[in-house]
């Protein structure tokens, strides 16, 4: 994967405006280092609030990685949103084979050791509005296998942050009360995934050794926290069906995107490495995910507050 050469941010870099281009932020949280990696595109206006991506990388990944997964920084200059690439925790001291604290008995560093990483999402939340005024009603949030489960427990637990998740290639580890207020989903997996497979329990080539909740459940459990429609509309095309239930509480909406071609990977996103389709399948190519979440987020902003 390419390397990007970044600018680094401190405290004193608030209230500056930045340019487009690539930036690195380090802090402290809960007494632990971290940091993030933001993309700022050169379409972005200014002139009024700014909408925001978080991008959360896989379990073992890094920020780099999934911004080559998912060429977001592409969709973020096309439609002019700032993507942020936030890093897990691992035993090197944050360099690699990092993870998130996902809930549930998820497994990997970053659950084993109980990590913060609510209060982490919530602090680049907040440190984001020191460099840029940002739109409220439009912080969304995705990510890949380890970083789809952390988007479902933001969806429960910081609903009051996040408008929609998109999570990838993975399902809900910890059920139990909705949120709040609604909030969009919609999921993107791959039928030939043998990570996290479809219709649950454990896959077959992964890492961990954790039995996975199937897709249906977790989409079930969504439509019914937003109030959808229990009666779906299916739209079938060359290797994905995408299931939309709509006319949810404040116009929320659960959409599923069932990839027939597809392992635990990024629909639509990079494919130029043999070695990690070895380890987790094809790419599907019959989806831009990157780009069909970024329309969907914009048709779900969320609501009492700004762009309704």
């Amino acid at each position: 994967m390419p390397r990007v050469s970044q600018t680094r941010l401190t405290e004193k870099d608030h209230g500056v405006q930045l340019a487009s281009g690539e930036y690195r932020r380090e802090m402290t949280v809960s007494g632990r280092g971290r940091f993030y990696e933001l993309h700022v595109p050169p379409s972005l206006d200014t002139t009024k609030p700014v909408p925001v991506v978080f991008v959360f990388h896989g379990g073992l990944g890094q920020p780099a990685a999934i911004r080559w997964q998912t060429k977001m920084d592409g969709v973020s200059d096309k439609n002019g949103f700032i993507a942020v690439y936030p890093a897990g925790s691992g035993p090197l001291g944050g360099r690699s084979l990092l993870t998130w604290n996902a809930g549930g008995g998820a497994m990997g560093y970053a659950a084993k050791r109980q990590i913060d990483d609510m209060a982490f999402v919530r602090a680049i939340r907040n440190d984001l509005s020191g460099f840029f005024d940002l739109d409220p009603s439009r912080v969304y949030a995705t990510g890949l296998s380890n970083g789809a489960q952390l988007c479902y427990r933001l969806a429960r637990e910081m609903a009051d942050v996040f408008a929609a998740i998109a999570p990838v290639g993975a399902t809900m580890t910890v059920f139990g009360p909705p949120p709040a207020r609604p909030v969009s989903v919609v999921h993107f997996h791959g039928l030939e995934d043998q990570n996290v497979p479809f219709n649950g329990g454990r896959g077959e080539k992964a890492k961990a050794v954790f039995s996975h909740r199937s897709v249906e459940d977790t989409v079930a459990y969504w439509v019914a926290a937003n109030k959808c429609a229990q009666e779906a509309v299916v739209v079938s095309r060359e290797n994905v069906t995408i299931i939309s239930y709509g006319k949810g509480s404040g116009g929320a909406e659960v959409v599923l995107c069932k990839l027939r071609d597809g392992g635990h990977t990024w629909p639509g996103g990079d494919t130029s490495s043999k070695r990690e389709a070895a380890i987790v399948g094809r790419v599907s190519t019959a989806i831009n995910a990157s780009q069909f979440m970024w329309d969907f987020f914009q048709r779900h902003p969320k609501k009492g507050q700004a762009h309704d």
